[in-house]
């Protein structure tokens, strides 16, 4: 369960690393404009936890039951 969860909700992620990456790639890593795109990152990646912890907890108790 907790790996079928996992793996839909990396799906979710997935494009916004793939972004940052591209990003990374074709711009200078020292460059502002990767600076600001990689913190909205790390809030994406925050929310993204926090809901896939909070899904994965409701699923599990209703499994429990």
């Amino acid at each position: 369960m907790f790996l079928a969860l996992y793996t839909k909700y990396m799906l979710i992620s997935v494009p916004f690393g793939i972004v940052l990456f591209i990003i990374f790639i074709v711009l200078e890593s020292d460059d502002v404009a990767v600076q600001v795109f990689y913190c909205i990152y790390a809030i994406v990646t925050i929310i993204w936890t926090t809901l896939f912890l909070e899904h994965l907890k409701r699923s599990s108790s209703e499994k429990a039951v």
